[in-house]
C-alpha cells in the first residue's frame, strides 16, 4: 500500500512540480567562467559526463522531461539533465535532476529550502544524511515537503547535494557560499543533484533507491569533483 500511494503521489506532484523542481536549481553561466586556463575544457567534459547518465538505472527507466525553452534561455546553465524514472517492477516514480553551472555565486539562492516553498510546497522537515561515493560518506540533505491541491495533502521528498571541482560534497548551502569564495571554484562552477520523490516509502526503502541512483551517476560526480586534471 506505501509503494502504491507513493507512486501515485508522484504521479501528481511530478507534471506541476517540473518547473519548480527547474526553478530550485537552474542557473545563469558566469561571465568570468573562462579566465582559468582549462575551464573550457573543464566545462565541456561535465556537459558530457551529464549527458552520458544512462537511461536505464537497474528496474528503473527514464524518460527526459522538456525544459522549457525560456528558461534555458534565460538561465543558460552548462548542462542540464531532468529525468524521470519509472521502475518496471515497482511502478514507484523517482524524478533526477543534475544541473551544472560555471560560477558557484550563480548557484546562491537556488536550491529547495527556498524555491519548493516560493511554489506553494511547504517544508516539514530537513534532515542531514550522507551518500556514499567510491566508498567514502560526504554529506547530504534530505528536505520533506507537502501541500494540499483541492483538498488532498502532496507529500514530496527531496535528496539534494553539491559536487565541487575541489573534490568535496556538500550537503547545502552553506558549505556553496564557502566554496564560492574560492577564485578556482568560482570559476569552474558546482553541480547540483536532487532526487524527488513521494515520501510515503519508509526511510530505509527511500535511501536504498537513492543510493541506487547516486551509484548510476558515479561517472558523472567524478568527473566533475575532478575539477583541472594537472598536465
Amino acid at each position: 500500500m506505501g509503494t502504491s500511494r507513493w507512486y501515485n503521489v508522484f504521479g501528481r506532484v511530478a507534471p506541476g512540480a517540473s518547473a519548480v523542481i527547474l526553478g530550485a536549481v537552474l542557473v545563469v553561466g558566469g561571465i568570468d567562467a573562462e579566465s582559468l586556463p582549462g575551464a573550457g575544457k573543464y566545462h565541456k567534459a561535465v556537459k558530457v559526463a551529464i549527458e552520458g547518465v544512462p537511461y536505464r538505472i537497474g528496474q528503473w527507466v527514464g524518460t527526459d522531461v522538456d525544459t522549457p525553452i525560456e528558461a534555458v534561455k534565460l538561465l543558460r546553465p552548462n548542462e542540464i539533465l531532468h529525468r524521470r524514472f519509472v521502475n518496471t517492477t515497482t511502478n514507484e516514480t523517482v524524478a533526477l535532476l543534475v544541473v551544472h553551472c560555471t560560477d558557484t555565486n550563480d548557484m546562491l539562492g537556488h536550491y529547495p529550502p527556498q524555491c519548493y516553498p516560493a511554489h506553494g510546497w511547504r517544508r516539514e522537515g530537513t534532515q542531514q544524511t550522507t551518500l556514499e561515493f567510491e566508498d567514502q560518506l560526504y554529506p547530504a540533505t534530505e528536505y520533506e515537503f507537502n501541500r494540499m491541491v483541492q483538498g488532498r495533502e502532496q507529500r514530496m521528498s527531496v535528496f539534494s547535494f553539491f559536487v565541487l571541482p575541489d573534490g568535496s560534497i556538500v550537503a547545502d548551502m552553506k558549505g556553496l557560499k564557502s566554496a564560492s569564495g574560492r577564485k578556482s571554484a568560482s570559476q569552474l562552477g558546482a553541480a547540483q543533484v536532487q532526487i524527488v520523490g513521494g515520501e510515503d516509502l519508509p526511510a530505509e526503502k527511500r535511501r536504498e533507491i537513492v543510493h541506487e541512483f547516486v551509484r548510476a551517476i558515479e561517472p558523472t560526480i567524478r568527473v566533475v569533483a575532478e575539477g583541472i586534471k594537472n598536465g
